[in-house]
């Protein structure tokens, strides 16, 4: 899981100035939403659900 976060940090996009949130995605496709700290480190990171579609 952890390389697979590592990825999605390398392609993240911001989602929140304020709160600093971002997402990003691996390489199959699994959303992550993160938080980086003021050093730019990754404080907390977890995979996104996706919709059903219903």
């Amino acid at each position: 899981m952890l390389n697979g976060i590592n990825e999605a940090y390398e392609n993240k996009q911001l989602l929140n100035r304020r709160s600093r949130s971002y997402v990003g995605t691996t390489w199959d496709g699994l959303k992550i939403k993160m938080y980086v700290n003021t050093e730019g480190k990754i404080s907390t990171a977890f995979p996104l659900k996706e919709d059903g579609g219903n």
